[in-house]
């Protein structure tokens, strides 16, 4: 710290922020929703609603965007970044059940399991297989 400088304290204002996030912006962000609806025309709907900050959606019949890219391309004209979604991992079934235990046909039929026979013969069935 430089000589002579004096510390500053900041207190945040949650309801302040609060207010901020709902109601003053929510009117630039229904104009902003209605602009896109507006650009898009016949059959986009939109939709204000307010969580902890102020928001809006804007639909439109899934055709319309498959086709032409409508709410793609009026988003892009009303000046906002459209980036396409990021690639989700596929889900690996395997790490989050429970692994069934390895028993042959016969095991699991002599359990009175029909679930664990079933599995046990769609096992060896695969591995017959291979």
């Amino acid at each position: 710290m430089l000589p002579g400088a004096r510390l500053m304290a900041f207190e945040l204002d949650r309801d302040g922020g609060a207010e901020v996030l709902k109601e003053l912006s929510a009117a630039a962000i229904k104009d902003l929703a209605g602009q896109i609806a507006d650009q898009i025309g016949q059959g986009a709907k939109v939709k204000i609603y307010t969580t902890d900050r102020a928001a809006a959606t804007v639909s439109v019949p899934a055709e319309m965007q498959a086709k032409d890219g409508v709410l793609t391309r009026a988003a892009v004209a009303a000046g906002l970044e459209v980036r396409p979604k990021p690639a989700t991992e596929t889900r690996n079934r395997g790490k989050s059940r429970k692994a069934r235990p390895e028993a042959t046909p016969a095991q699991a039929k002599a359990s009175g399991d029909a679930n664990e026979a079933w599995v046990a013969a769609r096992r060896a069935q695969r591995k017959a297989g291979r």
